[in-house]
């Protein structure tokens, strides 16, 4: 039975680990593979909520033998029971004392049973750095060129709104409706329904002025990376379902967004380039925003 979330250490940029095996549960929808659970890993899951960044990919090695892992899932199970939710099924809300938040590292049943008992085995944790690598390029340049939209955009409201932490009003906060990273870029769709309207934003100017705004968050983007850049996870090391924040020191301020994903520790000046396109959507009731990252030292 378990005590505890699990421990996490991506958010300090962990790729490597070693831990304990606690339980290998089955799943209910998907016979042929089983869920690891261990007391702390490197591996960064899908979030079961908002699932905007994708999951890493790696192995694990348990008594000599290297295990691929197929998926990493969030996974919940309730204080003093042995029943696991995995994903969808999951019902709790985050940060229910009640409930323990865990990482579910998929991997094939058949591997598994050839290993025998493997409740309290040492395991060895890889993640597949490259991937990693892309994806946290990635997740940094979707919350910078979030952060440029807000100042963009901060024109087009008429009433005293929700700010973010550089002071705009916070656009991307209260209008993003999903949010998609790869590792190639990012996608956010941000919808301007009557709520909104209501709230001071001039949708009709926004969208009209659609191209102005995408030129001016460019070259504000084009601004921040002219400098060295450093970013942090506040806390580094911490269960899966505590809160965090991503920062970073910009020429406006120190900028906040929580986040559970990943991101790179620093950028050097000049050593990357982020580039936004933005779309009207077909209804004309929202945007698009793609968010592109080139590292400019891997010559991409």
């Amino acid at each position: 039975m378990l005590e505890s979330s699990t421990i996490v250490t991506y958010p300090r940029g962990d790729v490597r680990g070693n831990s304990t095996v606690l339980m290998v549960s089955a799943l209910r929808d998907d016979p042929d593979n089983v869920a690891i659970f261990v007391k702390e890993t490197p591996f960064h899951p899908v979030d079961y909520a908002w699932a905007d960044q994708p999951a890493d990919k790696g192995t694990l090695s348990i008594s000599g033998v290297e295990i691929c892992v197929i998926r990493c899932l969030t996974a919940a199970i309730k204080a003093g029971t042995e029943e696991v939710f995995i994903d969808h099924e999951i019902t709790a809300r985050r940060g229910d004392p009640d409930w323990y938040f865990l990482v579910a590292h998929i991997v094939e049943r058949s591997t598994v049973d050839t290993l025998g008992d493997i409740i309290g085995a040492p395991v060895e944790l890889a993640v597949n750095e490259e991937y990693r690598r892309k994806l946290s390029e990635t997740h940094t340049g979707c919350h910078l060129a979030a952060l440029a939209l807000n100042k963009a955009t901060s024109g087009f409201w008429s009433k005293e709104i929700k700010r973010d932490s550089l002071g705009h009003p916070d656009l991307d906060s209260m209008t993003i409706a999903n949010s998609k990273i790869d590792d190639i870029c990012s996608t956010d769709t941000y919808r301007f329904g009557k709520s909104i309207r209501k709230k001071g934003l001039d949708v009709a100017g926004l969208l009209s002025g659609i191209a102005d705004i995408q030129s001016q968050v460019n070259g504000c983007l084009v601004e921040w990376l002219s400098v060295p850049l450093v970013f942090k996870i506040v806390p580094l090391l911490a269960f899966l379902a505590e809160a965090r924040k991503w920062q970073c020191t910009l020429p406006e301020g120190l900028a906040e967004i929580p986040c559970g994903g990943t991101h790179l520790d620093e950028l050097p000046e000049r050593s990357g380039r982020i580039e936004v396109d933005l779309e009207i959507t077909d209804d004309r009731q929202g945007m698009v925003m793609r968010t592109t990252f080139s590292s400019l030292a891997a010559g991409k």
